[in-house]
Parts: C-alpha cells; structure tokens; sequence
C-alpha cells in the first residue's frame, strides 16, 4: 500500500496559507503588532537553535569560526 504525496502536500500548503492569512489579519488590525511578531519569531528559532542544533553549546562547529571570518568581506 503507497501512500499519496498529495496529502502532506496540501496540508503544507494549507497551513502556510492559513498562517499567512492571520498574519494578514494581525497586520491589518494592529499594524505595530509586526514587531512583536518579529522578535518573537526570531526568538523561537534561536531557542530551538540553541537546543537542538548546538545541543546548549555542546556540539563543536563543523567550520571554525576564524575561516568564516577569512570568507566574510574584507
């Protein structure tokens, strides 16, 4: 028995549409709503960055940090 690809699919989709559709409504309604939504974002992904990407800091990276100074611009 296979399954559909049809079925993650549309649920994707539907569920990145309907958060963009409130999104819209925060936006609409209280425009200064944004900033908060902003910072709450980018909190979440580092939290959730911290703790199961680097493991609270106890995963050592991969590239060191003095050759991704060597890549940035000049």
């Amino acid at each position: 028995m296979t399954s559909s690809p049809v079925v993650p699919i549309v649920g994707a989709l539907g569920g990145c549409m309907g958060c963009m559709i409130f999104v819209e409504k925060i936006a609409k309604k209280e425009p200064s709503s944004m900033n908060l939504m902003t910072f709450s974002t980018f909190l979440f992904i580092a939290c959730q960055g911290l703790i199961f990407t680097s493991k609270f800091l106890t995963v050592r990276n991969k590239i060191p940090l003095n050759v991704l100074q060597e890549l940035g611009p000049s």
